[in-house]
């Protein structure tokens, strides 16, 4: 009998649901982003990590007027997490991952820390997933126009947006925020940055005193696997293993494929910064 009644109840919620996601999607396209922004507000607070699918059937649209804005201004992305083709996007599970990661932990997060800001696209899932009631601060050394377009699409999504970014050799401009922000503390770190010399083992250290006592980190390109001509030299691969091999990062679970039909072609890790600090050899 319990079951019978539980049944129509869950079908029920899963039309209501539907009903509710297109309904905000037909008023983005009909009244304008002011509007849909506050009934979106209203829906996000009420997902649960196990709401992906609704969640990126809402956003995943905005994520592709991001990359048109950025094409039209003839900016020149490099790969991303919301990496696209034909509207297609390619990383879906690593979205994933991290989509349940910071939904899990989102009440202990205040502020979110990022190497790599591109054009803008992962901030403004960190932007989407708190409401917009978040402190963010990226390092990117802004080729182009991306971060300025990037910046102002966050910005019109979400004015009262707490978003600084600052520009320039990540490698030079972390230390000086740090000694200028000491008491600046990020719960959440994300680092896709440069993957060449010593920059992903310098973000990797110089991130360390960024991080909170309960942060945690995720390092995207991470693969000693891949023959991809930014991947095949394995650096980003080989800092993560020095962080981990030192005790400066202790990795949570196992690395995972960024992309589920080319497991090769990049893996992204989860970890946290441990009490160990590592001084960084000039």
């Amino acid at each position: 009998m319990q079951i019978r009644v539980l049944k129509p109840t869950i079908i029920t919620a899963g039309i209501v649901i539907s009903s509710y996601v297109t309904l905000f999607r037909n008023t983005y396209y009909s009244n304008g982003k002011d509007t849909f922004q506050k009934a979106t507000m209203t829906t996000v607070g009420l997902l649960k990590p196990n709401s992906f699918e609704i969640w990126f059937s809402l956003w995943g649209p905005q994520m592709l007027v991001l990359s048109n804005r950025q094409r039209a201004h003839g900016s020149k992305l490099e790969g991303h997490i919301w990496n696209h083709r034909n509207g297609k996007f390619l990383r879906k599970s690593q979205l994933l991952s991290y989509y349940r990661h910071i939904m899990k932990y989102r009440h202990t997060i205040g502020r979110i820390c990022e190497i790599g800001f591109n054009g803008g696209h992962s901030a403004l899932m960190w932007a989407i997933l708190f409401n917009g009631n978040i402190d963010i601060v990226v390092f990117d050394l802004c080729i182009d126009k991306r971060c300025d377009i990037g910046e102002e699409f966050i910005r019109e999504m979400f004015p009262n947006i707490r978003l600084k970014v600052v520009r320039g050799d990540s490698t030079k401009t972390v230390p000086i925020y740090r000694h200028n922000n000491p008491s600046v503390k990020c719960e959440f770190i994300s680092i896709d940055g440069g993957h060449l010399g010593e920059v992903p083992k310098s973000d990797l250290l110089n991130m360390q005193y960024l991080a909170a006592d309960n942060n945690t980190i995720v390092m995207d390109d991470i693969n000693i696997k891949s023959n991809s001509p930014y991947l095949k030299f394995k650096i980003v691969g080989k800092a993560w293993k020095y962080a981990i091999t030192n005790k400066l990062i202790k990795q949570i679970g196992e690395c995972n494929p960024c992309k589920t039909y080319l497991p090769t072609a990049c893996t992204f890790c989860f970890g946290k910064y441990l009490t160990n600090k590592i001084l960084l050899e000039e």
